[in-house]
């Protein structure tokens, strides 16, 4: 059964990772922030309707936030990733320099953020598939080589990454 869930999830991921992004990462911070919360309202409350209403208030809150959260995100890494290159290139740039390419790194990798989130769950998604489905045939005795395994994995991320880089937005 697992096997088979891996080759949904993977199918779904390579195919559709962009589109389906936003939802997981929405879900995830919720109920990261909804069991978080739930944990710190225990130890300072003993109404358990504030615990459950409570809890369930700051995981809406935390799916909420965590779009805005991701991208801000990723631009303060790419400027970091800026300031870390200048300073490492050019020894002696200004500060001046060393903020004009934070802010530039910062920017790309905002910008570009939409093709890294294609690229990424291509291959998490194509790894998943070719995985399941390695394990699948396994069970019917018929091996796969790891080699193939890996090569298959790679070109279905690129078909998967093409398809959803094509794709017409709705």
């Amino acid at each position: 059964m697992r096997l088979g869930v891996a080759v949904v999830l993977g199918l779904a991921l390579c195919w559709y990772g962009k589109r389906l992004f936003s939802i997981v990462l929405g879900l995830v911070a919720f109920l990261v922030a909804w069991r978080v919360s739930a944990q710190l309202l225990v130890e300072i409350s003993s109404s358990e309707s504030l615990i459950r209403w409570g809890s369930l208030g700051f995981g809406v809150i935390g799916g909420l936030l965590a779009g805005f959260l991701f991208r801000a995100y990723l631009f303060v890494a790419g400027a970091l990733f800026g300031w870390l290159l200048v300073s490492g290139w050019f020894p002696t740039a200004s500060i001046l320099l060393r903020a004009a390419g934070a802010v530039a790194t910062g920017a790309l990798l905002f910008a570009f953020s939409d093709v890294l989130i294609v690229v990424l769950s291509s291959l998490v998604g194509a790894l998943l598939l070719a995985g399941g489905a390695s394990g699948l045939l396994e069970r019917l005795l018929l091996g796969v080589p790891p080699l193939v395994i890996a090569a298959g994995s790679l070109l279905l991320a690129a078909a998967g990454a093409t398809a959803q880089l094509t794709r017409k937005p709705r």
